[in-house]
C-alpha cells in the first residue's frame, strides 16, 4: 500500500491494501485459480502541540512576539510561523493586569502541511514590569525672614509614558520657615506623593530626588537718619501805637505736621523710620515666591477708641506702582475688606487709622501692585 510510507498524506487515506502472490504453505497455487481483492488503510492526523513563549515587557512598550515551541511533528517538519497576540501588548496595558495571556493560532508555512496534525495550541504569558520614573524638586531662593509656600508644582519628571501627566507632588523644606537661617543653606527640598495628572503611580517605579533650597541673609542698609520737622516760629505782635488801642492781631497756629513714614529712600530691605513713636520697618522685599513684609509698630497711645495713627507705603511700594502703572489693591490677609476704622488713600498710597476699637490690633494687610505683593504687619508697640 502507498499509505504505508510516513510521509503518505491523510488526504490521501484510506490507500488500498494490494494482495498478490500466494505461496508457501501446504497448497499448490497450480491447482487453484486465485483472485485477490483490495484492503484498506487509513490514516489519522498525528496529535501536535503548539505553545507561545513568554515574554515580559516595561509599562508603556509595544513588543512584537514571535517565540514558540512545538512537539510532535514528523518527518523532521517545520512550522513557519505561528499567529501570536496579547491584550499586554499595547503601550497602555497597566501593570495591574499583568500576566496577560499570549495565544498561539494559524501555524502556517515551513514544511509542514496542517491537514496532517490534529493541532492544539497554547496560551503564554507576557508580564509587565513597572516604568523608571525620576521626579526631582526644583531648586529655589529666599531670602531670610521670608516664608516659602509650594504649590506642588515646582518638580520635573523624566520617565512618564504614552505622553501622561503628573498633577502635583508633596514638596517640603525646613529652610521654607521664616526663621531658617542664612547659616544653614542650602536646605534640602524634599518630593514625594506624585500624584493627580494622567499618570498611574502603580505603573512606575518612582525614585525622588531632592532639590535645594538657598536662604540668603537680609542685605545690610545704613540706617538714614529720620530729620524731625523744624518748629514753626510763632511770629511776634507788633506793639500798638498809644493813639491806635486796637485789639492785638491774631497770632496764626503753626500747621499740624505731616508725617510721611516711608522707610526712606533705599531700595532694600531693612529699613526703618519713625516719628512720634510710630515706626514703619521695610523687613524684605518680594519675590516671585513670596511677598514681601513691611512691619508697622504703633505706639499703644496711638491705638486706642478716640486716638488715631497713619502711616505711607514705603517708596518701594510706590515707585513700583508709578512704573508700571499697576492699579494697588489693599485687603486683609484672609481676603476680606478693611475694616470700617482703617482706611487706604490709592491718591497718596496711605494708611489712616481713627478711633481704633480695643483688641484689634495685630492685623496684617495684603497690598499688591502687579505680580507683587506685601504683607503689611500692624502690631502695638511693646512696653
Amino acid at each position: 500500500s502507498a499509505g504505508t510510507a510516513a510521509t503518505a498524506a491523510v488526504s490521501g487515506s484510506p490507500y488500498a491494501i494490494t494482495a498478490s502472490n500466494a505461496t508457501g504453505g501446504s497448497f499448490n497455487a497450480a491447482n487453484y485459480t486465485i483472485t485477490y481483492n483490495n484492503g484498506a488503510l487509513t490514516i489519522t492526523p498525528a496529535a501536535l502541540s503548539i505553545t507561545a513563549g513568554d515574554a515580559s515587557k516595561s509599562y508603556g512598550q509595544t513588543p512584537t512576539l514571535s517565540a514558540f515551541t512545538s512537539s510532535g511533528l514528523q518527518n523532521g517538519e517545520t512550522i513557519g510561523s505561528v499567529t501570536l497576540a496579547s491584550a499586554g501588548t499595547a503601550a497602555t496595558a497597566a501593570v495591574s493586569g499583568s500576566p496577560y495571556a499570549i495565544t498561539a493560532s494559524n501555524a502556517t508555512g515551513g514544511s509542514f502541511n496542517a491537514a496532517n496534525y490534529t493541532i492544539t495550541y497554547n496560551n503564554g504569558a507576557l508580564t509587565i514590569t513597572p516604568a523608571a520614573l525620576s521626579i526631582t524638586a526644583n531648586d529655589a531662593s529666599k531670602t531670610y525672614g521670608q516664608t516659602t509656600t509650594f504649590t506642588g508644582t515646582e518638580f520635573t519628571s523624566s520617565g512618564l509614558q504614552n505622553s501622561e501627566t503628573i498633577g502635583s507632588v508633596t514638596l517640603a523644606s525646613t529652610g521654607a520657615a521664616a526663621s531658617a537661617s542664612a547659616a544653614g543653606s542650602p536646605y534640602a527640598i524634599t518630593a514625594s506623593n506624585a500624584t493627580g495628572g494622567t499618570f498611574n503611580a502603580d505603573n512606575y517605579t518612582i525614585s525622588y530626588n531632592d532639590g535645594a533650597l538657598t536662604v540668603s541673609a537680609v542685605p545690610t542698609v545704613a540706617d538714614e537718619p529720620v530729620v524731625a520737622d523744624e518748629p514753626i516760629q510763632q511770629p511776634v505782635p507788633t506793639p500798638l501805637a498809644v493813639s491806635d488801642q486796637r485789639s492785638p492781631p491774631a497770632i496764626p497756629q503753626p500747621p499740624a505736621p505731616v508725617v510721611d513714614y516711608t522707610g526712606g529712600s533705599g531700595t532694600s530691605a531693612g529699613i526703618s523710620a519713625g516719628v512720634g513713636g510710630l515706626s514703619v520697618t521695610l523687613v524684605s522685599q518680594p519675590t516671585s515666591q513670596s511677598s514681601g513684609i513691611i512691619a508697622v509698630a504703633v505706639p499703644d497711645s496711638m491705638a486706642q477708641p478716640g486716638s488715631a495713627f497713619s502711616f505711607q507705603l514705603p517708596e518701594q511700594a510706590r515707585d513700583m506702582a508709578a512704573a508700571t502703572a499697576a492699579a494697588v489693591t489693599v485687603s486683609l490677609s484672609d481676603g476680606g475688606q478693611l475694616p470700617g476704622w482703617l482706611r487706604y488713600s490709592p491718591e497718596s498710597n496711605t494708611f489712616t487709622a481713627s478711633d481704633v476699637p480695643a483688641g484689634s490690633l495685630p492685623i496684617k494687610i495684603t497690598v499688591t501692585v502687579g505680580d507683587q505683593s506685601w504683607t503689611v504687619e500692624i502690631t502695638k508697640q511693646q512696653a
